[in-house]
């Protein structure tokens, strides 16, 4: 697989040097965050995806030099890598819904209930129970959700099971695989 732009988060700053919405990997930390903004310390960023399951949403400072050796790009391999192309998996779905508990719908997906080297997740009553906890939503609510990413190519409904959830394997479409602006 080719490398895959991250591209941006948010809306595009008029100084096409300036690295605010800009999406980073920063491969020695196994971590994807979007640069928010300047401060003091250097600049402010949000975690997107963390590969691990410890990840808790927050916020990293990175200096100018942190920066210059982050990468705008990844490779992620869903047979290879798919701890990796998860990360992609989660980074594809901010940018494409803005905000909302979606996000956190996706990152305990793609980091809690997805057992590490692999790309499905079994969703039974226990897990929804653990969405509906992190995502704050109701059984409907999670359930409007999930549908909202098998109808856009984010997930794919592999096997329904017998209490109305299943089990799901995280997709990013060909078309998703650049980023909605670069």
């Amino acid at each position: 697989m080719p490398d895959v732009a991250l591209g941006r988060y948010g809306p595009v700053p008029r100084d096409c040097d300036d690295p605010r919405s800009r999406v980073l990997y920063l491969p020695d930390s196994q971590v994807i965050v979007v640069v928010e903004c300047r401060t003091q310390g250097g600049w402010h960023c949000a975690v997107i995806a963390r590969h691990g399951r410890e990840h808790q949403p927050g916020r990293l400072t990175l200096t100018d030099v942190d920066l210059t050796y982050a990468h705008h790009t990844l490779t992620a391999d869903p047979v290879q890598d798919p701890d990796l192309y998860a990360m992609l998996w989660q980074t594809r779905v901010h940018q494409r819904w803005l905000g909302g508990h979606l996000h956190s719908v996706a990152r305990v997906l793609a980091e809690f209930l997805r057992p590490p080297g692999s790309l499905t997740v079994d969703i039974d009553q226990q897990t929804a129970a653990t969405l509906i906890r992190a995502s704050r939503l109701r059984v409907q609510g999670l359930r409007r959700l999930l549908t909202r990413l098998t109808d856009g190519g984010m997930l794919s409904l592999d096997l329904p099971g017998i209490d109305g959830w299943g089990s799901y394997t995280l997709a990013i479409p060909t078309g998703n695989l650049a980023p909605l602006s670069a």
